[in-house]
């Protein structure tokens, strides 16, 4: 019926409602957006978006769920790509030292770790949980021994944080929209810095 009456072809819609705004996202199929204009090819790497189509689009869909007309956009639509998404294969690594320098010890949070999937809401609980995760390890971490690294001692223990850092880095990955319960403790108000707060005990053993 959607693609009847709006020419829209969706994989799943959310809507979110809040005191002075709907908020829609939506996952349409690239064809549909060519046929309605929005895109000119199917070619993912090789498309152009048609702004004025995709706000006319976007309003027909808002129409076919009942958006008064008289709600006029907060924000342009926008529209993102997600048939391709980026994640790193570790979260936290050491550089080796060249010349004078010494090495350094690199961590990624946030999206530059694991490129979200918007419609599964999970991209800020992904970064909260990521930069959580980050910060525990370099707790462990005393000015000491960064001090003793730049000095050539031995990186066994930044090496280690590493290690340990992509135990939670597996866990992120695998949570989803429907997997949320299988990894993460129901008891939201105790999540704290240390993982065994917000994570299944033992996926950490």
């Amino acid at each position: 019926r959607l693609e009847g009456e709006a020419g829209a072809n969706l994989e799943n819609i959310v809507y979110l409602r809040g005191r002075l705004t709907h908020y829609f996202v939506m996952t349409p199929r690239r064809k549909s957006l060519v046929a309605a204009g929005v895109l000119n090819s199917t070619q993912r790497d090789d498309f152009h978006i048609d702004k004025q189509a995709l706000c006319g689009h976007a309003r027909n869909i808002a129409d076919f769920f009942g958006l008064p007309p008289e709600c006029g956009f907060a924000s342009e639509p926008q529209l993102f790509d997600f048939s391709k998404r980026r994640s790193c294969k570790t979260a936290m690594y050491v550089t080796p030292g060249a010349g004078v320098s010494s090495p350094l010890l690199v961590s990624l949070v946030g999206d530059a770790l694991l490129e979200p999937f918007w419609p599964e809401g999970l991209g800020i609980t992904r970064g909260f949980l990521g930069a959580l995760d980050a910060a525990w390890e370099l707790s462990g971490l005393s000015a000491d021994v960064f001090s003793s690294v730049r000095a050539g001692a031995d990186i066994s223990m930044l090496e280690a944080a590493c290690v340990t850092r992509d135990k939670t880095l597996k866990i992120l990955k695998q949570l989803g929209a429907a997997t949320q319960a299988q990894y993460l403790s129901s008891d939201l108000r105790a999540f704290g810095l240390h993982p065994n707060t917000r994570y299944k005990p033992h996926l950490l053993a």
